[in-house]
């Protein structure tokens, strides 16, 4: 794809549905069109909903700016970043067989084990074990209530929604 001098090309969107086993050493393997999308370098993060989410360094950059913008000492700030920020490893990649290394602290946070769900949300991708999905599916708009709320507090807190 060319560019058109002077101006930067759009990100591709991450999209599709795949599932996908992981092993004993946290390693998923991604299929090639996202894995190729999400760039060489990504962070990953735990979701609202619980799941994992890993967004390409560039989006993740943005969302970082966006939320630099608040005051460091407010009460919201200061509990979401303890929420946020021990649930990130940034700087990741790709090894040279396509998988990713799902650190242990976020494996367990959001309970990835055997069979995942790997979905294309457009700017980041979702990682769900599978029967976590299916009750997400079944009732979205209640699914992960006490969490979601925690965040809306916050985000509404900080004027994020």
């Amino acid at each position: 794809m060319s560019q058109v001098e002077g101006q930067a090309s759009k990100p591709q969107r991450l999209t599709g549905r795949d599932t996908a086993s992981i092993d004993e050493k946290g390693r998923l393997a991604l299929g090639a069109k996202n894995r190729d999308r999400l760039g060489p370098n990504f962070v990953l993060s735990k979701g609202k909903n619980g799941c994992l989410c890993i967004y390409p360094e560039p989006r993740w950059r943005v969302i970082e700016e966006a939320f630099e913008q608040f005051p460091p000492h407010s009460d919201a700030y200061e509990q979401y970043t303890r929420v946020i920020g021990p649930n990130i490893a940034a700087d990741m990649n790709c090894d040279g067989q396509g998988r990713i290394v799902i650190p242990p602290y976020l494996r367990n946070a959001s309970g990835l084990e055997g069979n995942i769900l790997i979905l294309g949300c457009i700017d980041r991708i979702e990682l769900w074990p599978e029967h976590e999905y299916a009750m997400f599916e079944k009732d979205p708009e209640n699914y992960g209530d006490e969490n979601r709320a925690m965040f809306r507090r916050l985000y509404m807190e900080l004027k994020l929604a």
